[in-house]
């Protein structure tokens, strides 16, 4: 059966494997959709294990809400997913980086755009990469 907008939980899938295979990092949500799919979990009972309301949890599978750090922490233990990464596709820091950042503001963005310049097409697109 299709979703609200004509998507399966197949068709959901295929795009977010295909956004893997081009190097396009997946939101917080899309994450957290395709964990709970590949671990069968329905989204009840996965609110019900991460201690919050389905409907919380289905606007962070829409990207409709942000979110908290306790909640990330609680996705990262569920499903046995590193923290930091969760905490960057749900457009957050972890502190330990901020500190960095605030304490070495030209050192981190010149290493940042050295080690990484021409891999995105745009510096604000969310992981756009450069197909030559």
């Amino acid at each position: 059966m299709a979703g609200r907008w004509g998507l399966t939980k197949h068709s959901t899938r295929v795009r977010m494997k295909i956004n893997r295979k081009l190097g396009m990092i997946m939101t917080f949500g899309e994450l957290i959709r395709e964990m709970r799919y590949s671990k069968g979990v329905g989204i009840k009972k996965l609110a019900e294990e991460l201690d919050v309301n389905y409907t919380y949890l289905s606007k962070i599978e829409n990207d409709k809400a942000v979110p908290s750090e306790k909640v990330i922490e609680r996705v990262s233990k569920y499903f046995n997913y590193n923290k930091d990464e969760l905490m960057l596709s749900a457009d957050r820091i972890p502190d330990d980086i901020k500190k960095i950042l605030r304490e070495n503001p030209k050192e981190a963005i010149e290493y940042l755009r050295e080690q990484f310049v021409g891999k995105y097409n745009e510096p604000d697109e969310r992981a756009t990469p450069k197909i030559n």
